[in-house]
Order: structure tokens, then C-alpha cells, then sequence
């Protein structure tokens, strides 16, 4: 698209607005009238009736005085139509260079974003637990397996939390703050990367469907036990910006209800669970 605008503002800047052909004209009709009258005055009249011939010079004279006027007008025509070429050349440098600058931020962008993902996903498969069994062997629990292990330690959590509290949303917050602050060794590094990914991405300045797109690749990503974590700790104080991102960016269209500790998804608003398209979660 960018090619194809600039061959034709090329090509638009290439044709001359002022035809030069009137000039010449009038520079030879000049001439020839000069060139008649001389041979009237020595040709055609007697040497008597040349002085008062000669005084019809007054005439030509009158002509080229229009002709050099005629030349001012024509070399100003041609000086505007200088700076209209200069001003369209230098319009369409202006347009290639937000381009090329759209091209280089994209890129940036881009280079950055991806690096992120791979951080987040190499913090995934460096998670690792080992148990030593009765027998003296050891059990390696990693990834994404650690993963598992740890959304269920997070449903014993809340579940555990005393039944006395005035409400199930407030014992569910103790119960993930609880969980949160006792795991935050091993999932500090996770969340923050999580939260900042998508951090990242709202605050690029991107077109709104662009955003959504780098977000959906983020999606892609993240396993169910990744989404309850993120669900649960959206809940918790430290995880509030983290839930407006959810809201925001439909970060749970793909959850799963089912896959949670109970009947708690009233607790996010439904654009957390409602793409652009109308689709919610199962």
C-alpha cells in the first residue's frame, strides 16, 4: 500500500503545471513583428517616411516590455509549482517515516512481548518439588505437574479457612491470601511475570484488536490449573490489578467454571468471561 502511494504521488509531482510552450510563442511573435517592422521601415517606405515609421517603434517597444512581464509572471509560476513538488516530497517523506516508525514500535513491541512469553513459560519448567518416600527414593514433581499440586493445595486452603466467616467470598480471600503468602517463593516469580505480560500489552498504545490478539496468545499458553491460580488470585489484594486486567481482556473466556472450588465466578465481572464476540466460558 505504501509503495503503491508514493508511484503516484510520484507521478503526480512529475507533471508540470505550468506549459512553457505559451512563452515561446510569445517570444516569436515578438521577433516577428519586430522583424517586419524593420523590413517596412527599409523595404517598403521611402527615406521621407521612415522617421515617422521609426516613431511605430513605440509599439514593439511596448511589446517586449509585455514580454518581460509576461517572463516575471511565467518564472514565479514556475517557482510555485517548485514548491508545491518540494512540499509534496517532502509530505510523502513525512508519511514514509511515521510508517517506517509504526514498522520499527511494532517490531520493539513484538521482540519484547515474545521474550516475556518465553520467560513465563520457562518460570513454568523451572517450578520443581522433591519428596523423599519411605523407601528413600524421590518423587520430582515439575512444571506443570507442580502446577497441579499447587491449585490443589490452594483448594485445601480455601476450604479450610473457618466456616464462622459472615461470608463465603471473605473466607475464600483469607483462605488464597493465606495460600498466596505461604507459596510466595515459589509462585511470587510466576504471577508477577503473568501480571506484567499483560501489563505489558495494555499499556503499549496498540490498536484494541491487536491487544486482544497478543492477549489470546497468552491464553494459548496458560493450562487450567494456571487459570484457577490467576482466578484465585485476582481475589487476593496483591492480585487486584491483575483482576482489572481480567476484566479488561476477557482473560477467562476459556476457564472452565467447573474447574473451580465452588460456585465463585460471581465474583468477577461477566466481561471477565464474555469475549467480544458474545461467547462465554462453558
Amino acid at each position: 500500500m505504501i509503495n503503491v502511494m508514493t508511484n503516484d504521488t510520484s507521478s503526480q509531482a512529475a507533471k508540470p503545471a505550468v506549459s512553457g510552450w505559451w512563452w515561446i510563442l510569445a517570444v516569436a511573435v515578438v521577433a516577428l513583428l519586430w522583424t517586419a517592422s524593420g523590413w517596412l521601415n527599409y523595404c517598403v517606405y521611402e527615406s521621407g517616411e521612415r522617421g515617422q515609421f521609426g516613431d511605430t517603434f513605440g509599439a514593439v517597444n511596448a511589446l517586449f516590455s509585455g514580454l518581460a512581464f509576461a517572463t516575471l509572471i511565467y518564472t514565479m509560476l514556475l517557482q510555485r509549482d517548485e514548491l508545491r513538488l518540494t512540499h509534496a516530497g517532502m509530505d510523502e517523506q513525512q508519511r514514509q517515516m511515521k510508517a517506517q516508525t509504526a514498522t520499527l514500535e511494532k517490531q520493539q513491541f513484538e521482540s519484547t512481548y515474545f521474550q516475556m512469553l518465553g520467560l513465563h513459560r520457562a518460570t513454568v519448567n523451572a517450578m520443581r518439588s522433591e519428596t523423599q518416600t519411605r523407601l528413600g527414593s524421590t518423587i520430582t514433581r515439575a512444571g506443570l505437574i507442580r502446577l497441579d499440586d499447587l491449585s490443589t493445595l490452594l483448594d485445601v486452603s480455601c476450604r479450610s479457612e473457618d466456616s464462622t466467616q459472615p461470608s463465603d467470598s471473605e473466607r475464600v480471600v483469607r483462605g488464597a491470601v493465606n495460600f498466596f503468602r505461604e507459596c510466595e517463593s515459589e509462585l511470587g516469580h510466576y504471577l508477577r511475570t503473568l501480571s506484567s505480560i499483560v501489563t505489558f500489552v495494555d499499556r503499549a498504545g496498540i490498536d484494541p484488536d491487536d491487544s486482544r490478539f497478543y492477549i489470546d496468545l497468552l491464553l494459548a499458553q496458560l493450562s487450567v490449573q494456571e487459570q484457577v491460580l490467576m482466578f484465585y488470585f485476582g481475589l487476593t489484594p496483591l492480585g487486584s490489578g491483575l483482576k482489572l486486567m481480567i476484566e479488561k481482556y476477557t482473560l477467562f473466556k476459556h476457564l472452565n467454571k467447573s474447574e473451580l472450588f465452588g460456585d465463585h465466578s460471581h465474583y468477577y465481572l461477566t466481561s471477565a468471561y464474555v469475549s467480544p464476540n458474545g461467547s462465554t466460558t462453558p
